[in-house]
């Protein structure tokens, strides 16, 4: 239980820094 736990958790922490990353780098590019 304590494992899936953590694997969710890691998971859900990379697909939201991959989220911030694709929004980051598109306002980025959209602001020249």
């Amino acid at each position: 239980f304590y494992t899936i736990k953590v694997r969710s958790y890691v998971k859900d922490t990379l697909v939201f820094k991959g989220t911030f990353k694709l929004y980051y780098t598109s306002e980025d590019e959209q602001n020249g």
